[in-house]
């Protein structure tokens, strides 16, 4: 008998971690985290040439 497999829970679904949902909202979490830090950048690097 081979091992349940532990990427998914005892109800067939599978765990927080291997969700597609998680997977889409860190990956956008990600991706407004890089868009923020790069218009800081710009605002910050167009007040120093001022």
């Amino acid at each position: 008998m081979t091992p349940p497999d532990p990427s998914f829970d005892a109800h067939g679904l599978p765990s927080p971690r291997h969700r597609l949902s998680t997977r889409i909202v860190a990956s956008s979490l990600v991706a407004l985290i890089v868009v923020l830090g790069m218009i800081g950048l710009t605002l910050w690097r167009s007040w120093q040439l001022g």
